[in-house]
């Protein structure tokens, strides 16, 4: 019988602070103290905004830290993790769970390489591992780890792969695609985010033009079936902006969900936001609903070196 394995998508990220420089101490100075003050599984534990997560492996490699965490809650009948330190190396498996085990919810992959970070959920999102994160720094700040306090709000930036971006902006661009959703799962994340994206920009500034009552508006912010997209689109026959003008908003949206933008070129060709990052896919074993996490730090590990040696680290 053949051994299963799962796709995966590997994402190169650069750690900042909220203002968008360079974090300092860099993010895998940071998990090495943090480490360090919670040397147990158990006092890893971060509460999400919806279950809690901790991380079920951890080790130190030659190029940085390597994490693998596990988001869990109770009463959905999926594999299983335990959340007590007296197993720290159990595998996430489907199985009744024992008196001190939860569900698994999803978990993911970080490997941090001074202020290089590489990404994997598995099925775990992106945005709950940097909230993981935080929250992780955070806990130990305030239990007393030598840490500043900026740490606490540390991102983790896709960065562009500039080939990608350059090929699009050398192309006419023909529309613009939006997706504004406000579904509430995503209205939280992105209020937790500093800057303001360009789709809250757009979507708050079309709410206000079509709705008048402040009381209305917020009813409709807070509605979790509402969904909405803008799609700007250019005519090359008729008088206005020229096609250029547009190419400088390409490489902006970083702040945006993967598939948030959709840029359409004259010639027919598509380009989500997504594609325009740097990324790798990756088939690995899987290991029931999550997928081996030493497989993926090997895969984490090559990517890494690819990068490196290919000159496309972000300074």
């Amino acid at each position: 019988m053949a051994e299963k394995s799962k796709n995966r998508i590997i994402t190169y990220c650069r750690a900042v602070s909220a203002d968008g420089t360079n974090l300092y101490p860099d993010l895998q100075q940071a998990l090495g103290v943090c480490l360090s003050h919670f040397p147990n599984i158990g006092d890893t534990l971060v509460k999400l905004r919806e279950g809690s997560a901790q991380i079920q492996h951890k080790d130190m490699r030659q190029h940085g830290q390597y994490l693998h965490i596990a988001a869990y809650s109770e009463g959905e009948n999926v594999s299983t993790v335990p959340r007590t330190p007296s197993i720290p190396e159990a595998d996430l498996s489907s199985q009744p769970p024992g008196q001190d085990w939860d569900y698994l919810d999803g978990d993911g992959m970080v490997m941090a390489s001074g202020n290089h970070a590489l990404v994997l959920p598995s099925g775990l999102g992106q945005t709950l591992l940097e909230k993981y994160i935080q929250g992780l720094l955070g806990n130990a700040i305030d239990s007393g780890a030598s840490l500043p306090d900026i740490v606490r709000s540390v991102r983790l930036l896709p960065i562009e792969n500039q080939d990608v971006v350059d090929t699009l902006r050398g192309e006419k661009i023909k529309n613009i695609r939006f997706n504004v959703g406000q579904y509430m799962e995503t209205a939280r994340e992105r209020d937790d985010q500093k800057k303001r994206t360009i789709l809250q920009n757009l979507g708050r500034n079309v709410l206000l033009s079509l709705v008048d009552k402040d009381e209305d508006r917020r009813e409709i912010e807070a509605a979790e079936n509402v969904n909405a997209q803008l799609h700007i689109s250019f005519d090359s026959r008729r008088p206005g902006l020229r096609h250029e003008r547009f190419s400088e908003i390409i490489g902006q949206p970083i702040y945006e969900t993967p598939d948030d933008v959709e840029f359409e070129t004259t010639t027919g060709k598509r380009y989500r936001r997504g594609s325009l990052i740097l990324k790798k896919p990756i088939r690995v074993r899987s290991f029931n609903k999550t997928v081996n996490h030493n497989d993926v730090w090997e895969e984490m590990t090559t990517y890494y070196v690819e990068l490196r040696d290919s000159m496309q680290l972000e300074i």
